[in-house]
């Protein structure tokens, strides 16, 4: 169903935005 691919790409979005945030804050330290 669209709310199975939904919440993915949500995932996806939201696990790939933490990891640059982490690299971020890595890079900074």
């Amino acid at each position: 169903t669209l709310d199975v691919e939904e919440n993915y790409l949500m995932k996806k979005l939201f696990s790939g935005g933490l990891g640059v945030v982490s690299i971020e804050n890595q890079a900074r330290i």
